[in-house]
C-alpha cells in the first residue's frame, strides 16, 4: 500500500476496503491476544480452585471427626456414671448419634454414624474410636 501522490499535493493513502481490512486485521490481532490472556490466568487460577475446594472437603470431614468424638467422649462419660451405679454398661443413655450396640457387666461397644464414617468404640479401654461398625 503505497502513497501515490495526485495533482495538486494531494496523497491518496489507499482505497477505503484496504484501511477496513488493516483496522479488522488489527482488532483480530487484539481479540487473539486478549482470549490468550484469559487462558493464562485461567490456567493459573485453576489449581488455587482446586485446592480450595479440597481444603473445604478437608474441613468438613474434619467437623464431622470433631462431632463423633465428642459423641464417644460423652457416651463414655454416661458408660462410667452407668457402670458405678449399676455395675453394668447396660441400658446406658447414648447422645444423639451414638448407638450401644452391646453392653453388659464388662464390655460395651458403641458406634457412631453415618454421617460420615461409620466407626466405633469397644471398652472399656479402648479410648481410641476404629473404623467400622461394632
Amino acid at each position: 500500500m503505497g502513497v501515490h501522490t495526485l495533482s495538486a499535493g494531494i496523497e491518496d493513502r489507499g482505497a477505503p476496503a484496504d484501511i477496513w481490512l488493516m483496522v479488522t486485521l488489527n482488532r483480530a490481532i487484539a481479540l487473539a491476544l486478549v482470549v490468550a490472556a484469559a487462558l493464562a490466568v485461567w490456567r493459573v487460577a485453576l489449581p488455587a480452585e482446586r485446592h480450595a475446594a479440597n481444603d473445604a472437603g478437608d474441613a468438613a470431614v474434619a467437623l464431622l471427626d470433631n462431632r463423633t468424638d465428642a459423641r464417644f467422649a460423652v457416651a463414655q462419660v454416661n458408660l462410667q456414671t452407668q457402670l458405678q451405679a449399676t455395675g453394668s454398661y447396660a441400658g446406658t443413655a447414648m447422645p444423639d448419634g451414638a448407638v450401644l450396640v452391646r453392653a453388659d457387666s464388662s464390655t460395651y461397644c458403641v458406634q457412631v454414624g453415618p454421617p460420615g464414617t461409620v466407626s466405633h468404640l469397644a471398652g472399656p479401654g479402648g479410648g481410641t474410636a476404629s473404623t467400622g461398625p461394632c
